[in-house]
């Protein structure tokens, strides 16, 4: 499981006790995750390198915040194949999910997203990735539990979804997620109690 903390003070948030963490892009990778009282401090850190040189975060322009986290439990995020694999009749794979995250959205909405993250990042704090990204044609078209992933009837619909999206037609993702109870679901009625 994806070891999720602040990429300030590198702890841990307490999602169970109402802490949420606030998502950051990052200007050369995925996303990051700080708490309230550090956003000041990450937002003013610079990137110092020829190509970038300039803030190294800046607001996520979908996402506010995740205000929990469970473990995948198997789950994988199903991504679109490369032009080349798909040509070649392979039209998705697999990614391991490391986290389910509740995200909550500029616009109020709460989503559950998978998020996934490059082996060469894990002793870092930060560096996820949100597999659905900007929802574009080369995000995540759906997640497969374990017992989907050698569907032929699943991975019919997920090819179906990239060749389409190949020929440039709008294809939303299926959003196919398990239903999650959270702490901080449980934390919140125990105090409404």
């Amino acid at each position: 499981m994806l070891a999720f903390r602040c990429i300030v003070c590198h702890e841990r948030f307490d999602f169970a006790s109402g802490e949420t963490a606030v998502v950051l892009s990052h200007i050369a990778y995925g996303y990051d995750f700080v708490h309230d009282r550090h956003e000041s401090i990450a937002l003013g850190w610079i990137f110092v390198d020829p190509e970038y040189d300039r803030p190294e975060f800046s607001h996520d322009p979908l996402r506010a915040r995740v205000l929990d986290i469970a473990r995948p439990a198997g789950w994988a995020a199903v991504m679109p194949e490369s032009a080349e694999r798909v040509d070649a009749g392979y039209f998705v794979r697999l990614e391991a999910l490391r986290l389910w995250a509740l995200v909550e959205y500029r616009d109020g909405s709460r989503y559950l997203e998978g998020l996934v993250r490059d082996p060469e990042w894990e002793s870092e704090p930060g560096g996820a990735e949100f597999s659905e990204g900007e929802r574009g044609p080369r995000d995540a078209v759906d997640y497969a539990s374990p017992s989907e992933r050698t569907d032929p009837v699943r991975s019919a619909q997920w090819g179906a979804i990239v060749h389409a999206r190949y020929r440039g037609e709008h294809t939303p993702s299926s959003r196919h997620v398990p239903l999650l109870h959270f702490p901080r679901d449980a934390a919140r009625a125990a105090r409404t109690a």
